[in-house]
């Protein structure tokens, strides 16, 4: 799985299977975000470009470092680094060895480079007491070994419109993908953006088989958003079990939205093909009745209204304390003209 002409195809195949159901259970996404190869999987989410095309693309990427062979020595392991990256990477020792791969935060960047010039910033920005680890990639995207394959991969010819020639470019054109793997990835201004121009968002959800970089994407949204720190949640943890973690992921999402943000009775029928059918376990414990309890079941709007106390609201109403989420307070309330008389001048 540490190949990327193996990992990063399945990477993306699990990403279009996880924006399918979170469709089934109704959650609707209002903005996305790629980082770096995750922009296939955003291209789908957005309804840009269809799983079939997508799962074309991921596999032509993924072959890309093994075309023409390079000697070990440019082999290009990345690290994550603290700030200063951009002050690191100009140094004359440094310059052509090293570059910015990422710009995740303003606290969070990644390098890439030669191997050995990687080796060598570890060591000084360790010495400097700042965090930097080396990761674990056989891949060269993000950086200038990217360059030599661009001219391999501008033109597409499409079996489609194989009479016509070259595609048009277009938002999603060959280029694109091309400078994807080559350009730097700024997810901090795509972050940014997404935030100043679509939101305040309710809640921020990774898709994909780790819930990082949580902390570089809500730094990145908490410095324009006045301080305002949105709730986050991954859809998948490493070394967890999947089931429980996209359910749990569900769970959060219904605890943070409330009721109605996660229709569970849809993700059941679309994920299995037939409704929950409960079991009886004969084998509980009995218990005796605590009967200085009531347990009467009452319907929603008579019963819970009796036991709330709040003073109605001649405009918004009665407090809906059952609906609420975390994030969220409700009132539910019918007006009629003819109780508020001044409602008719507006």
């Amino acid at each position: 799985m540490g190949e990327a002409a193996i990992s990063q195809p399945l990477c993306t195949a699990l990403q279009i299977v996880l924006v399918d159901m979170l469709g089934f259970a109704g959650i609707k996404l209002y903005s996305v975000v790629g980082h770096s190869s995750g922009e296939i999987g955003a291209a789908y989410a957005a309804g840009l470009l269809s799983a079939r095309t997508l799962s074309a693309s991921p596999t032509a990427g993924a072959c890309m470092p093994s075309w023409p062979s390079r000697p070990m020595a440019e082999r290009d392991p990345v690290m994550m680094l603290a700030p200063h990256s951009t002050e690191f990477c100009e140094l004359e020792w440094f310059q052509g060895r090293t570059q910015i791969a990422a710009r995740n935060s303003s606290s969070s960047i990644t390098l890439s480079g030669d191997e050995d010039a990687i080796d060598e910033a570890v060591i000084i920005f360790q010495n400097e007491g700042k965090f930097a680890r080396k990761l674990k990639v056989d891949t060269v995207y993000h950086s200038s070994h990217v360059v030599p394959w661009r001219g391999y991969r501008v033109k597409w010819y499409p079996s489609v419109h194989a009479k016509t020639g070259v595609m048009a470019q277009g938002n999603m054109s060959p280029q694109y993908w091309v400078d994807n793997m080559a350009n730097p990835v700024l997810l901090s201004l795509a972050a940014g953006k997404a935030r100043i121009e679509s939101g305040p968002f309710d809640l921020v959800l990774k898709v994909g088989p780790a819930p990082v970089p949580k902390t570089p994407a809500l730094d990145t949204i908490e410095s324009v958003s006045g301080g305002q720190r949105p709730p986050y949640s991954g859809v998948l943890a490493r070394g967890k079990d999947d089931v429980r973690e996209f359910s749990n992921s569900l769970g959060y999402i219904w605890t943070q939205l409330g009721a109605g943000s996660a229709v569970f009775a849809a993700f059941q029928r679309a994920v299995s093909g037939s409704e929950a059918i409960g079991r009886f376990l004969p084998d509980l414990p009995k218990y005796p009745l605590d009967r200085a309890r009531g347990f009467m079941a009452l319907p929603r709007l008579t019963g819970l209204h009796k036991m709330v106390q709040d003073p109605i609201h001649p405009l918004l109403g009665r407090r809906c304390h059952d609906r609420e989420a975390s994030q969220s307070v409700q009132w539910r309330n019918i007006i009629c003209p003819k109780e508020v008389p001044w409602l008719t001048s507006y």
